[in-house]
Order: structure tokens, then sequence, then C-alpha cells
């Protein structure tokens, strides 16, 4: 075929064939062979007419050069194994090659001493700051980094994510990289847990280890909020340190935040100063760092960290403004009925849309919209003499005649409107979806929303069009529900609150900044210096287009520097410590006032001062309790560390230098074990010792009942309400509102209510669904849908949250005191983690903290292991016979919930996976099989093309027909889609119900480089 007409095009043909092997699997010969061909298709005599071929392989020419250079083959440095490589080229989604903005990225640059250039993979770099603005690579860069690290060492990865939300979001990324490396993601444990084996003990017991082992449960790769590693920290800073060999810290420029960047920026010290002299690796991660050579300098070891840094990303952007034009001329008279005043007439004009495009540093153009898409109303006097103002409630919203362009760009791809509030997302979403028709597509996410929100609610008849709105108000699973809507395309307008710009990676085609700004708003949540940055880097989603649209709604006359409104100020990206806030210097010199008086100044500190002197507290008590005292600097050494102290001058220096002596003294004050335990609740020191005070009256009062560590929690709840225990909390300073109080509804009207803990934590742990906990405990708010929010807040905010703190704080304390009364009694040790996740069964937490998520389905599962007597060893078999169909039926298991399903029950013993790439083969059993035809040829299917996941199939295809084989089994199902998505050339054979799979043209392993 070569050497005839059709030359040229058989060359480009074999040319990308052998291109996509080499990328895929990295074998050179792959590569030489795919420009050989390619050049002989640019060359052949016989083919000199096809100049369509000869036109592809001139570019491709160009293309496999720079694939070449770019391929994680040769990118990777060469003494990763090819397991490493082919984590990226043969997961989902794939990553073949890198561009040259990002390969740059990871060029040496610097040296040793020895003269060795060290890029950002070498193993001996060990500090490095990543800015680079989204859609750039940081996800990429950052998993390279932790893949390269995994390959090379025997210690574990913490990645440290500001929210639960975006750590699943890096769960799913990286499960499927890891699959392929060999390793594995860890339990998510809760906050307060200090480590897997502690959590094991007293969650489930010494000898009731589920059915995954000890060592899967530790796992090669934690990913936790900066409060999991502080209190992980507080607990046991030598176990954290010897089981983790490097620390990678996303959305870093948080530091910044008032509500809880010291926290960030502590623990960030913390590891900083114990790790300068070790082998240690940190790495901080951001798209919004104004000064991230400051950064890097405060994280400099044995030199600079290595800083990458770069202006390029992924998608470029067209910026457009969106105002209104009123026709001043164009107009209507009314009549104003009963008119008081002058103003006895309303002007009625007719408002249209004006668009201003411009493209990214180009000149900007504008359209019109050809129709009114609104009308605007002022109030008038008899001579027809304009108010000042328009007439709001007569007035077209701004959002409406926002919403008309939202849905005419939504035409060309998903779309995400950020507003301030949750009421204006929701009206936002509501006028969006006026005259759209429903989509079949759409109706099991709609379906799901009803079961759990109810038919009242406006969310479920917006997800049967395509529309959704996102906040915190709504449960977690329909966030989550939501988010993969979008990320599957059966979403294509989404309004989200501001919040959302920080939170997971929605990439869409449009992003629409729609701020409407409110009185008393809070700084950290207008979208401005990192969020603003967030959120218009959502715009084009990369890898699926090279464009991404970003409007800004402008309620105001139109100017040309409306354009500039779409990049932050240079002090809004600097990241600064908040002790360097007003806030701060405020609660300073109230202490050191309060020092003056001789009052207990540690104890009362607030705010941000609470923080710092907590931190100064902890870094004593690490002195004591690190068993590497070399290593434990002493508290000024440790503020010299932070951030804070690079950027306060000397005077505030020496103030706050002040603070540390009075801490280091009034730790000196009380005995070793209590100033270890009131470090260890990580809560400030005025709550520390309230709370070992109350745990000292529980101590007391627990050994005089007859309740054990294995009691109900329903019965240790209200044990703790009769003693006081729970209302005693709800005035502690880390309470996240004054008390549980509730308004029946919005303004002077409303009656006050009260919910009691007791009842609120009652309910929660019986696994009662948000919908009837909104019933029962939040009826009198006369909005159903106000009633599910609060509901939702108040569940998250204290059950999820500050309770499940609290009480694993004061069960430690409480049992600290037990064993020093040598008592033989024992509080229960996993009450918080049953508060925490809101369930009553040890068989519940095994599911939500190996990586199911959804509280239904656990909860649902747990009574079927328990109605039925299921083993706890045998919890893997039982669900993997019940399969996905009869997930979905019997547990109402969304197809997020089935895919978490599907990895829980993956075999952690044997990875055919990589039994195929090192050695060319695997097999295994298949279920229900049945015998092929000599003459057949089988292939691998999904079983329903309607759903997925759906269940895989062998399916045999012999004359024309094609019939089912058998299904492949569950514990399979992970590795056998990634086989299927990795687009290896397979030959499939079946013998006696064991199916053997090999790798057409199969080498073994191959270098690295070329």
């Amino acid at each position: 075929m070569a050497r005839t007409i059709f030359g040229p095009t058989y060359c480009v043909v074999e040319a990308i064939h052998h291109l996509l092997q080499y990328l895929a699997l990295g074998d050179t010969e792959d590569f030489d062979a795919a420009l050989q061909l390619i050049d002989q298709a640019l060359t052949s005599p016989e083919g000199l007419g096809d100049h369509d071929a000869r036109w592809v392989a001139s570019h491709l020419r160009f293309l496999a050069d720079e694939m070449g250079a770019g391929s994680v083959w040769s990118l990777l440095p060469p003494d990763l194994p090819a397991s490493a490589k082919q984590a990226f080229t043969l997961s989902s989604p794939p990553i073949l090659a890198l561009w040259k903005p990002q390969r740059e990225l990871l060029r040496p640059e610097t040296t040793n001493e020895d003269g060795q250039a060290l890029d950002a993979l070498h193993e001996n770099v060990r500090r490095i700051v990543l800015s680079v603005p989204t859609s750039a690579g940081k996800t990429l860069i950052s998993q390279l980094l932790t893949v390269s690290f995994l390959a090379r060492s025997d210690s574990s990865v913490c990645y440290v994510v500001p929210q639960r939300s975006l750590g699943r979001e890096i769960r799913r990324d990286l499960n499927s990289r890891l699959l392929l490396l060999g390793k594995s993601l860890s339990r998510e444990l809760p906050e307060f847990a200090a480590s897997v084996d502690q959590f094991f003990r007293e969650v489930f017991g010494e000898d009731e280890i589920f059915p995954i082992s000890f060592d899967r449960a530790l796992g090669d790769v934690s990913i936790m909020t900066p409060e999991g590693l502080d209190q992980a920290l507080r607990r046991d800073p030598d176990d954290v340190l010897k089981q983790y060999g490097m620390f990678v810290f996303d959305e870093v420029h948080l530091i910044k935040e008032k509500s809880r960047g010291f926290k960030l920026e502590s623990v960030l010290s913390f590891l900083h100063l114990h790790t300068r002299d070790t082998e240690h690796k940190i790495v901080l991660l951001s798209a919004a760092l104004g000064n991230a050579g400051q950064l890097a300098a405060w994280m400099s070891s044995d030199g600079p960290a290595k800083l990458l840094e770069s202006d390029w990303r992924g998608p470029r952007r067209l910026h457009a403004v969106f105002n209104t034009d009123i026709r001043w001329n164009d107009y209507t008279v009314q009549d104003v009925p009963r008119a008081r005043g002058n103003l006895s007439k309303r002007l009625v004009y007719d408002t249209y849309g004006r668009v201003r495009l411009r493209p990214a540093h180009g000149q900007s153009q504008a359209v019109e919209t050809t129709e009114p898409i609104g009308q605007t109303v002022f109030r008038a006097t008899a001579q027809l003499e304009r108010d000042s103002s328009p007439e709001g409630p007569k007035s077209t919203p701004s959002y409406r005649m926002l919403a008309d362009i939202v849905r005419h760009v939504g035409q060309a791809g998903p779309v995400l409107v950020f507003r301030s509030t949750r009421a204006g997302a929701v009206a936002m979403a509501n006028a969006v979806g006026e005259g759209l028709e429903a989509l079949q597509q759409c109706e099991d996410l709609a379906e799901m929303a009803r079961e759990k929100l109810s038919e009242k609610h406006p969310l479920p008849g917006l997800l049967a069009k395509g529309v959704a709105f996102h906040h915190a108000g709504l449960p977690i699973d329909i966030q989550e529900a939501i988010e993969d809507g979008l990320r599957a395309g059966l979403l294509n307008y989404v309004t989200a609150t501001t919040t959302l710009a920080e939170g997971v990676n929605l990439p869409v085609r449009t992003v629409v900044l729609a701020e409407n700004s409110y009185p008393g708003q809070s700084p950290e949540t207008h979208l401005t210096g990192s969020r603003l940055v967030n959120a218009v880097g959502r715009a084009g989603r990369a890898t699926k287009e090279t464009e991404g649209w970003v409007i800004l709604a402008r309620n105001a006359a139109p100017t040309e520097s409306d354009f500039d409104l779409f990049e932050p100020a240079e002090d809004d990206l600097r990241v600064s410590s908040v002790l360097l806030e007003a806030s701060a210097l405020e609660a300073l010199a109230v202490f050191e006032e309060a020092l003056r008086a001789g009052e207990d100044a540690v104890l009362s500190a607030h705010d941000e001062l609470a923080e710092f002197t907590k931190y100064v507290w902890f870094i004593l008590a690490a002195q004591e309790e690190l068993t590497s005292a070399e290593r434990s600097p002493d508290p000024m050494t440790a503020f010299a560390g932070t951030l804070a102290y690079r950027q306060l001058d000397a005077e505030l220096r020496a103030r706050y230098e002040s603070v540390v002596e009075a801490v280091t003294s009034r730790y000196a004050q009380l005995d070793r074990e209590s100033r270890i335990r009131w470090s260890r609740t990580g809560a400030g020191l005025q709550t520390s010792r309230r709370l070992d005070d109350l745990a000292r009256r529980v101590a007391d009062t627990w050994s005089l009942t007859d309740l054990t560590s294995e009691a109900d929690p329903g019965s240790v709840l209200t044990f703790l309400e009769e003693v006081g225990v729970l209302d005693a909390m709800l005035d502690f300073n880390e309470c996240p509102r004054t008390g549980l109080q509730f308004q029946s509804k919005q303004g002077k009207n409303g009656q006050t209510f009260t919910v009691s803990p007791g009842d609120l934590l009652a309910e929660w742990v019986s696994g009662a669904s948000l919908l009837g906990i909104s019933e029962r405990l939040f009826s009198r708010i006369e909005s159903e849908t106000k009633r599910i929010e609060q509901a939702v807040d108040t569940v998250t905010d204290f059950c999820e949250h500050y309770f499940a703190w609290m009480l694993a704080a004061l069960a430690a304390l409480v049992n600290a005191h037990l064993e020093a009364d040598r008592a033989e009694a024992e509080f229960p040790t996993n009450l918080a983690t049953l508060v925490r996740y809101g369930v009553r069964s040890k068989h519940a937490v095994e599911l939500l903290t190996s990586g199911v998520h959804s509280r239904d389905v656990a909860n649902s599962i747990a009574e079927a292991f328990e109605y039925e007597g299921v083993d706890p060893n045998g919890t893997v078999a039982w669900l993997s016979a019940v399969g996905i169909d009869g997930w979905r039926e019997r547990f109402s298991a969304t197809n997020l919930d089935a895919r978490e399903l599907l990895e829980y029950c993956r075999d952690q013993d044997r990875s055919i996976l990589q039994e195929l790439l090192g050695s060319g083969v695997t097999s295994f059993r298949l279920e229900g099989w049945k015998e092929a035809a000599s003459d057949g040829r089988l292939e691998l299917a999904c079983d329903d093309l309607s759903s997925s996941p759906a269940p895989v199939v062998v399916h045999e295809i012999a004359g024309g027909e094609r019939r089912s084989l058998g299904a492949v089994p569950i514990m399979r199902h992970i590795e056998v889609q990634a086989l299927m998505s990795a687009g290896l050339e397979m030959n499939l054979e079946l013998r006696g119900g064991e199916l053997s799979i090999s790798l057409m043209g199969f080498r073994g392993d191959v270098p690295g480089d070329l």
C-alpha cells in the first residue's frame, strides 16, 4: 500500500496510530516509526499527486515534534517507572502532552552545589510555590509532583484543601492516576481525627476492622482541610511527620482570609520549621498570588523555594460588559391612581440590552438587542418632570433583563452566573428558566431533588429544564449532583453564590458576573482579588474548546473603564497575614490593656489574637511531645517563622513578641497534663479551660450511671443534655451563632423560636433526612424553601462541624480524667464521629469514610446490612451481589453514588491493570458466563448505554449477531472501565469462564525518554 498512489494516505494513518501508541505507552520505536512514515508520506514519488494527504503530513510532522517534546514520556524524569507516566497517559482524562508554557514551568532553571540541574520534579527540590491562572494546568502540575514523589518514596502525601467539596473533587481527579501507579487514597477522616490508627480504635474497636485492610485505610494520599491537619498535628506531631513526606497546599492565597487564614499560616509555619533539615517537601498552589516571590522567600530552606510563575492559560477569553440602554425619547405615560404628592404620572421607557465585546487586550465593539428586554419606570409630575430614581417595584429587575442574555449565550455552551446572595441566585435561576422546556435527560436529576427537597421546592422544576441554583443552603448530595450534572453536560445554566468561585472547579463556556452587593456584605464574599480571578478562570473548558466568554453585568452607565474590572488590583492579590489586619491590632491592644490590668489576658484573647495565642501554646506543647527535640523550635523562633513576622514592622513585632512571652509564662503555670490536654482540643485557650471543667463534671457523673462506652448515641446525648453540656457549648466563643434561635419569617412580624441542641443532634444521629428535620424542628418557618435552607445550615454548622468537634474534644478530656482517676468506666469515643456523619451505625461510618459521600445511601445500606445480618467482613461481597442496578433500586443511588460504590468494592489485593501493563496479559473469571463460538470476536461493552455507570459485559460478535457471554465482576469494574477508556488494543479470549486480556504488540516495560 505504501508504494501505491494511496501511499501518503496510508502512511499518515499508520503514523497517527504509532504516534498515539507512543504517547500512551511510551515505546520510542513507535515514535521513530511515526516520524519515518510521515517523512515517507511527504517524499514518496508514488503519491506526489495526493496533495491533501501530503498537506496533512506536513502539519502532522510539526505536531509530532511538539508532542514528542511535550509528552509525559520525555518530560518526566527518566528514573521514574513507566507506571508513573502511564498514570497520566492511560487514566481519565488522559494527558498525552503538555503545552509549551506548561513545559517551561517544569524546565530546569536552578542547580545544586554540584552544578546539577534541578527542575521542579527533581527529588532534591524540597520547596515549591506554583502561581498560575485557572485553566493553566495548576491541578495537572500538582498531580505530576504528587505522582513523581510517590513513585520514588515510601512516604505518603498530605494534600490540603480549603473545603471538603474541593477535596472530593481532588479525590476523583487523583484516584484514576493512583490506580495505574498501584497507589491509593487514604480514608476520609473527620477533621477532629488524629490518625487512621486512632480512628479505627475509637470507632470500630480493636478487633473489628471491616472489609478493608488497615494498610488500605492508611493509603498513600490523604486529603484534608487545614483544620484536619492542625488537629492531627496537635494530637501527634511525630506521627504526622513520619507518615507524610510531602505536603501540598491548594488555594494558599486564603492565608489572608480573616476567618481561617491564620490557621493555614500557622500549620504551614509549623511544618516548614520542623522540616527545614529533613527531606520533606512542601508545595504551595494558587491561581492568585500577587506576592508569590515573598511566599517563596518565606518557604526557603537551604535556599529560596522554587518559584513557578506564568501568566499563560489554556482557552483564551473574550470579555464583555452588559448594560441596559433606556430609550429616553420613546415612552408611554400612565396616571397614578390615588397619587400622593405631586408625582401623579408614571413614565414607562422601553429598555434594551447593550453588550460591549472586547477580546483580551483588544478594542471593544458594541451590539444591542433588537427588541426591548424590559421596562424602566419613573414617577413624574403632571408636567412630565421625571423623579431622579426609577420606581423599583414597577421596573423590570436588572437580573430579569440579564436572563435574556444568559439564555442566548447558553446556546454556545454551559453558563455559570455568580450572584452575591442565595436569594439572588434563586431569582436569577427562576428568570433564566422561564420559557425553557423540560428536558428528558434531566428528569432523573429532577426526580432525585423532588425526593430530597419536596415537590414544592423550586429546584426540581428548574432541574427538569437544565437549570439549577447552587448555594450552601442545599444538602451536600444535591450540591454534588448539580456539579456532576454540569460536568456531564446535563445542565446548561447554573447560578451560584460567590463562595463557589473558591470551591470546586466547574469549567463552563461562559461566566457571568452579576454580583448584587448589599449593606453589611462580608468582604470575603465580594468578587474581588483571588475570588474574581478564580471566577473568571472558570470560563473556557480546557481540552474542550479554545475560548471562554466572561460577561460583567453592570447596573450603571457604560464606561470604557468597565473592562478594568476584569483584572483585580495588585493589592487585592497580595497575600498578607491576618495578624496585620485592623481587627487583629484592635484585639492586640485589648490584650495589652488586660495584661497591664493584671487580668488573665492569655485566656481572654479574642479574634485573630486568640488564634495566635493558641498557636504559641501549641508550639510549647509540641516541644514537650516531639521525640526529635532538636527539630522543635522555641516559641520565639516559631513566631519568627511565620509569614506575619516577615510582614510586620519592628514595633509590631515587638508587641507580638510580648504576647509570646505572656503565653509562655501562662503555659508554665499549668501542670503538664492539663496544658497538653488544652492544646489537643484545637479550641481557643478560654474554651479549652471551660471544656476541661465540663469534662471533669462529666467524668464524675458518668461513673455513677449505667451507661458504657458502647451506649446508644441517643442515650449519651440525652445524658449530656441533662448535665448541661450541650447548652454550655452554645456559649463558647467558637460557637457559629448565638444559640439555636430562629425567626418564623423575615421582618418585624417574624416570631423567634428556639431549637433544643439535644433534639437537633438526636434527629440527626437517628438518620432522619434533612427534609424530615426541616418539617419537625423548623415547622414554624413559614417558607418551605427557607425551612429546608435553615435545616441544612444548622446541620452543617452545628452537627457536622461544631458539636462534632467539641464532642470529640470532650470525649478525649473525659477519658483522660477517668484514666487519671483509675476508673473502670469509659466515655464513648465514637459519639463525635456518629454526630459528624449523622448516622447511628459503624457500617455507615465505614462507607462514609471510604469514599461514599451520600449519608442517605450509607444509612440505607447500613440498615440493609443489619436487617440481613451481613458479617462486617462480608460487606464488599454483599454489595457486589446487589449490583449497580440494585444499588439504584434499593438505595436510590445516583450515578455519582454508584461510581463511589464501585470504587469501594474494587479488589484491593490484586490489580489486573498492573498485571496487564506489566506483563502484557491478565485474566479473571466472568459472572454468568457462556462458552464462546469458535469463530466469534469478543469485545467489552457497557450493558446499558442510557446510564453511567452500567454493568460491563463481554459480547461475542459472530455472523453479524451480538450476544452476551457474561458480566465483569463488580470488583473488577473500575479497572476494566479504565482499560476501555484508555483505548488500548486488546485481544480477548474466553475459556471455561476465564476471560484473558492481552495487549496487542506488547514489548514489555519501555524507557521513558526519547
